[in-house]
């Protein structure tokens, strides 16, 4: 399971944007040819931008929300 909490990469100061899919994190957990590859993927924070997964096309099927009015749920992977 991998847990991407209030990525922060708008006013948060983050160098990268974690959320990406096409960023530096996605590419250094996704594209590791399969073995390690979190199943689960937890999206969330303190806001309203939070009601699909970051990584969609990779994380499609959304299994469970903790809040549902700002999103931060848990999504499984393609399988």
């Amino acid at each position: 399971m991998l847990a991407i909490i209030q990525p922060g990469h708008g006013f948060g100061g983050n160098y990268a944007n974690f959320t990406d899919p096409f960023g530096f994190l996605a590419w250094t957990v996704l594209r590791q040819g399969g073995a390690n590859i979190p199943e689960y993927l937890i999206c969330g924070g303190n806001g309203l931008d939070y009601e699909q997964a970051f990584w969609p096309d990779e994380y499609p099927e959304h299994v469970e929300w903790f809040q549902h009015v700002n999103g931060n749920g848990v999504w499984r992977r393609r399988r």
